[in-house]
């Protein structure tokens, strides 16, 4: 993983650990604090979980362009036998 993505991560993954432990967020406006409800705190522990794994990357988990199957085919099924 590149440096910049892991720094990313990692300072993500302790700003969500800080929130938790502290039990509040900030409003939309301004910069009160107001208390995490049960919502809030079952979505940063589920995206905590999220950072905690390692990174496999988009392909990985995108099925359009994962890796692609292919099938395989019997070339005498296909063409028949050959003329003699």
């Amino acid at each position: 993983m590149k440096k910049n993505r892991q720094n990313r991560r990692e300072g993500a993954l302790a700003r969500l650990e800080d929130q938790l432990e502290a039990g509040t967020k900030t409003a939309k406006k301004g910069t009160n604090k107001i208390p995490l409800t049960d919502t809030d705190k079952k979505r940063i522990t589920k995206q905590i979980g999220v950072l905690n794994k390692p990174y496999t990357g988009y392909h990985a988990n995108n099925r359009k362009h994962g890796p692609a199957v292919v099938q395989q085919v019997d070339m005498q099924e296909v063409m028949g036998d050959p003329p003699q």
